[in-house]
């Protein structure tokens, strides 16, 4: 029993045989003790060789012998196999052993023996045995029990080495990058809850990066996912080269990479990511016999200890890495937080036109006389996830800095004409307001594409049979050119029976040029004028003075915002027709297109 405790109880039980064997073989007078590990060759004939030996003074080892490497033991021994594998106990003197195996065992100068099975899992795993090789002898129960025991230890102890090994692998590939050996995802957000505990302990700062290998997607078109493996691999070489002590490399995902720099400021991660952007640049992997100039961006963030969170840190680096991005890539950028929102909202804004992410939010408008609905507006809605739903109003500007208003008006636009066309014969009485920017109007063919698109899609939109259910809203906060060159472009529309509408009028470029030269119906009175319409007397009087213009022109009004009844109540005292807001309805997101 102390033996076997002793045995369990040291770290690496390979190390430890040769110590037990000795101690087996001085308690029986045994002139060896050793230990033979069975294993399939490849030609699938089972061959065993020795592992560990014990030879007493003055008896040859036969460790180094060469021919109990891989040693068909099937081939002449087939009776221990067979008894061995049964459980049973292989003994006698050697002269009395059958002549294939007495040849073999007396060159090992072995007079006597006795050999038991090691099972691991109940497979068998190999064998233990003793020699005497001064004597012949009979051995007792008490020596083979002896034996059986150690057996069962080494069985035991193996069994448990290869659990542990199994743990360690299952640990590594739960927590480690198969292709590159760096830490996972799992593993970097396990380092990243650490640093942000410490940091907020000790008050000191901690920066992150991320890593993008510049054009992968190339790499992997042109040269197969075979090259991009390699090069993906030869990167995570160069950065964890050059990272610092103390500090995380792993990969963040696809071809990202995500460095956690412990106690740092901004201006020292900045020079260390630097270098270790110049690392991967200098690498120049070969692939097939053809060199690769790889460079990566990167984006850099610190954490304020106290003020930020890890995923506020990861937005700020992520902002980072889509500005290098955007200035020429292989470079280093630091975003602060305004910078990163931006830049962040700007990234969500393409990400979302280009996985299908937008979504239009439908608005009622109601009679503000008899408060029934008589028409819906579509707003923009980015879904970027379950719990990530973003107004118009958070991303329109910076879509407008990128020229991607017209994408997402002829997105939002398509939708509505599709709504419309579903639900038509549903209600027919309902008007529906497509908003077309700036962006959209410049561009005749975007909107000559968007009114084929309608007549295409709805019939009953074409010539013959007209139909003045969908209203085009322009918006008169920026100038859109002479009125005439505007006719000439919502022609298309015009000619199917589109009506117009006029948003935010009186607030920005006013232009009664418009009212003169286009057919507008609708007038959607500033949502500044609507809040102070009954606080200040001027805004009451501006809106007075656009209801009296409207109803001389036989044009429909629409009070935008309308968010509280005394509100309501004026705006019906001024003769105001229709109105929205949250007083009436909220907007409701559409997430599937209808039909």
């Amino acid at each position: 029993m102390g033996l076997a405790a002793e045995y369990f109880g040291c770290a690496n039980w390979g190390e430890y045989v040769p110590r037990m064997l000795e101690h087996l073989a001085r308690a029986t007078h045994a002139s060896r003790a050793y230990v033979f590990e069975n294993h399939l060759g490849i030609d699938g004939i089972l061959y065993t060789s020795q592992r560990h030996e014990f030879s007493a003074p003055g008896v040859a080892s036969q460790i180094s012998n060469s021919q109990l490497q891989s040693f068909p033991i099937e081939t002449g021994f087939g009776r221990w196999c067979q008894t061995l594998r049964g459980g049973g106990v292989v003994q006698g003197c050697v002269e009395s052993l059958p002549e294939g195996e007495r040849e073999i065992l007396q060159a090992q100068g072995i007079s006597s023996l006795v050999v038991v099975p090691v099972f691991v899992a109940k497979h068998w795993w190999g064998f233990i045995g003793f020699d005497d090789c001064t004597r012949r002898r009979h051995w007792s129960e008490v020596e083979i029990q002896a034996l059986r025991a150690a057996a069962n230890v080494l069985g035991a102890s193996v069994q448990s080495e290869r659990l542990s090994r199994l743990e360690q692998r299952m640990f590594q590939m739960a927590t480690h990058d198969e292709l590159t050996g760096l830490p996972n995802r799992r593993a970097l957000n396990g380092y990243l809850r650490l640093e942000q505990a410490r940091s907020e302990r000790s008050g000191s700062p901690y920066c992150l990066a991320l890593f993008d290998i510049d054009r992968f997607k190339l790499i992997n078109d042109i040269h197969g996912h075979s090259a991009g493996d390699h090069i993906l691999k030869q990167v995570a070489i160069a950065l964890r080269r050059s990272i610092r002590q103390g500090d995380w490399v792993g990969r963040w995902g696809g071809e990202e990479f995500l460095v956690v720099l412990p106690a740092t400021r901004i201006e020292q991660a900045y020079q260390g990511i630097e270098r270790m952007r110049q690392a991967v640049e200098r690498a120049r992997p070969e692939f097939a016999e053809r060199r690769f100039e790889v460079t990566v961006s990167a984006g850099v963030a610190e954490c304020t200890a106290g003020h930020d969170s890890v995923d506020d840190v990861l937005a700020r680096a992520d902002a980072g890495l889509y500005e290098a991005k955007l200035r020429g890539r292989n470079r280093t950028c630091v975003t602060n937080a305004e910078q990163a929102h931006n830049l962040s909202t700007a990234a969500l804004v393409q990400r979302a036109i280009r996985d299908g992410q937008l979504h239009p939010a439908y608005q009622s408008i109601v009679d503000l006389a008899s408060r029934t609905q008589v028409a819906e507006e579509a707003l923009a809605r980015i879904v970027a996830g379950t719990e990530q739903v973003l107004c118009a109003q958070e991303f329109v500007e910076i879509a407008d800095r990128l020229n991607l208003l017209h994408r997402i008006d002829d997105i939002l636009g398509r939708r509505a004409i599709a709504r419309c066309a579903v639900e038509g014969g549903q209600r027919p009485a309902i008007k529906r307001f497509i908003n077309l920017s700036g962006d959209l109007l410049r561009r005749p063919e975007r909107v000559a594409a968007l009114a084929q698109h309608a007549a295409a899609l709805c019939p009953r939109l074409g010539p013959g049979r007209r139909t003045r259910a969908l209203v085009l809203q322009i918006t008169e906060r920026e100038p859109l050119g002479q009125a005439h060159q505007l006719r000439s472009t919502l022609a298309p529309f015009l000619d199917q029976g589109f009506r117009l509408a006029i948003d935010d009028f009186g607030g920005g470029y006013s232009s009664l040029g418009y009212l003169a030269e286009l057919p507008i119906s609708f007038i959607k009175i500033d949502r500044e004028l609507i809040a102070q319409v009954r606080t200040r007397p001027k805004s009451r009087a501006l809106v007075a003075s656009i209801q009296y213009t409207a109803d001389s022109l036989g044009i429909t009004t629409i009070a935008e915002c309308v968010e509280d009844e005394p509100t309501a109540q004026v705006l019906g005292e001024l003769g105001v027709h229709w109105a929205q807001g949250y007083l009436f309805a909220a907007p409701t997101l559409e997430l599937e297109q209808a039909g």
